[in-house]
């Protein structure tokens, strides 16, 4: 296995500083673009999001935290492979005098500041606010590694959780939004049967943010972003340690508010 196209973000010594883990974090997300350059897909564009907790803002800045599985949500096609936090991830992030984000690079293979391709694999990185090319892709078929550029997008703005309450619908699969105030319909948070969900009852906000609902149908605890609502993973897999008909997780949190099938945060 041959390594290539490695990418190091340069910066000053002093940015280099470790990453405090706060008690609580608000999840930030970014959307950005990629485009080709070289290669098969040459002009080709794709449109992906990527999520990252507060608590990764070192506490000196400007400063970069330089380590993987920074990101709690990615969503990324390429090739027609789809990409999420746990098969692309972080080298680094870096972040102004002020603690927005100035720029990344995150992919299929990092390390603690360095992502790279690797020959012979379906592998690609993305760098933006980087100088001079900020994308490379490999194929799995060989071939590469090819350039093209990134984007970094606005930050996404979502819901104030305080505002919002979320149901879930057991006869839609749905887990559906309602404003906290006047009860009106926002929208379905998380969508029919998104990564398999059937019968949904108890839901919760995990530490990290994200959304956690048993899955009553498929004996599972379902795992989605807590901003977007978009699915994650099978947090407990089916039948788990013999887990059946899951309904509520009744653990709390100070300034969470949970019953069976419903959770409001204000």
């Amino acid at each position: 296995m041959k390594f290539r196209n490695q990418r190091l973000l340069v910066v000053a010594a002093a940015w280099f500083a470790l990453v405090p883990f706060a008690a609580s974090a608000t999840p930030i997300t970014y959307e950005f673009s990629v485009t080709a350059t070289s290669g098969p897909f040459s002009g080709t564009t794709a449109n992906g999001s990527f999520t990252f907790d507060s608590s990764s803002i070192p506490a000196t800045l400007p400063g970069a935290a330089n380590a993987t599985g920074l990101l709690t949500a990615l969503n990324f096609t390429w090739n027609g492979i789809t990409y999420n936090f746990q098969t692309a991830n972080t080298g680094s992030l870096l972040f102004d005098g002020s603690g927005n984000l100035s720029g990344a690079i995150f992919g299929t293979n990092c390390f603690a500041g360095l992502c790279r391709t690797i020959d012979g694999q379906e592998s690609w990185y993305a760098a933006p606010g980087s100088n001079g090319f900020t994308f490379s892709y490999v194929l799995a078929q060989g071939g590469g590694p090819f350039r093209g550029t990134t984007t970094l997008g606005s930050r996404v703005t979502v819901h104030e959780p305080a505002a919002d309450l979320l149901v879930s619908s057991e006869g839609t699969n749905q887990i559906l939004r309602y404003n906290g105030s006047t009860g009106a319909f926002i929208d379905a948070f998380v969508a029919a049967g998104s990564g398999g969900l059937a019968s949904p009852h108890g839901l919760v906000f995990g530490p990290d943010g994200d959304l956690y609902v048993s899955s009553y149908g498929t004996n599972q605890i379902l795992r989605y972003n807590g901003s977007t609502g978009a699915f994650q993973s099978a947090f407990v897999t089916a039948s788990n340690g013999g887990l059946v008909t899951p309904v509520a997780d009744r653990r709390n949190r100070a300034g969470d508010d949970r019953r069976n099938g419903a959770s409001a945060r204000g």
